[in-house]
């Protein structure tokens, strides 16, 4: 019986799936911390650490390697090994929606929230700024929020920011409870549409089928450089989403109360979570919650900011 050695074999825990963000964290925290702990030698008075090292940087050219595998035998090794070729050329996604976000005049962007890489990114027409980020807001789970001066990016950790009890809600003529909706019946399966990243940029489709019964289907299309496995994730993920978006709730809110909210906050209001999506600012001034939060959208205040045209490219970000 032939047993595989622990450095062929998954790692406890881990689902065999492709994560170039988990490299990236890891080498960054690396490097991070050695260059801040780099103590200096006492007997030739220079750090002990003259330089670093990463394995490895294949001489054998990304993409050709990993697609001829009618050319090189460890070919099927390199989704899940320890290459860099194709991997760390990814921008940081930080960067990019900084610069989309600066092409418009905005300074005043929280990031702390952004997390992951993008291979690509497509902007084949002249568009605005908040046009330009709302692909890849919904790639990352991501939704602007307008806090002080500027802008905030908050992401699917975000956590609660209140809870709303019967007492911060307006009894006045009608019930607080202004208005509750149950959205439509969510989409069976989902179809997603991007660039191929191991294919020379061809377009790429995949399609999931959730747990939901139903024969409506979803399309989505995204001007991103992703791989198979990244576009399954992504179209996996959004078909949870959509599922889980299952109602939207219109409150009448105490206007003392109201001012400790903002556009964006995770509610508490009975048995449920919501995120605040809207504020009416007539003389009621209605607030909507939805159940959950949908995923990468801009609000109108929002595009105050991001109005701005941005310039328009294509290839690798």
């Amino acid at each position: 019986m032939i047993r595989k050695s622990s450095e062929s074999a998954l790692p406890p825990f881990s689902s065999g799936a492709r994560d170039d963000r988990a490299q990236r964290a890891c080498l960054t925290a690396y490097m991070q911390h050695y260059a801040a702990h780099n103590p200096v030698s006492t007997v030739y008075g220079g750090p002990m650490l003259a330089d670093m090292a990463v394995w490895c940087w294949d001489v054998r050219p990304y993409p050709y390697f990993p697609q001829r595998a009618d050319v090189w035998g460890d070919t099927a090794n390199w989704r899940t090994g320890h290459w860099l070729n194709g991997r760390v050329g990814a921008g940081e996604a930080k960067n990019l929606i900084n610069d989309i976000a600066g092409q418009a005049g905005v300074t005043q962007l929280d990031l702390d929230e952004v997390i992951g890489a993008i291979d690509g990114y497509v902007i084949e027409q002249p568009m605005t700024a908040a046009e330009a980020l709302s692909p890849v807001l919904a790639y990352l789970g991501l939704a602007v929020v307008e806090r002080g001066e500027g802008l905030k990016l908050i992401g699917s950790t975000h956590g609660m920011d209140a809870a709303l009890l019967a007492g911060d809600l307006a009894y006045n003529d009608q019930n607080a409870v202004m208005a509750r909706r149950d959205l439509l019946v969510p989409p069976a399966s989902l179809t997603l549409r991007c660039y191929d990243v191991d294919r020379d940029y061809q377009l790429l489709a995949v399609t999931v089928r959730g747990d939901e019964a139903g024969a409506s289907q979803a399309s989505v299309e995204l001007p991103l450089v992703l791989s198979a496995g990244q576009a399954m994730d992504y179209a996996g993920y959004a078909l949870r989403a959509v599922q889980g978006v299952s109602q939207t709730v219109t409150l009448d809110i105490d206007p003392l109360r109201l001012l400790e909210l903002e556009t964006g906050d995770g509610v508490a209001f009975g048995a449920a979570n919501y995120r605040l999506g809207h504020v009416d600012q007539g003389r009621r001034r209605p607030s909507r919650l939805s159940r959950r939060r949908k995923r990468g959208r801009l609000s109108a205040p929002i595009r105050r900011y991001l109005g701005r045209s941005v310039r328009w490219c294509r290839g690798r970000s």
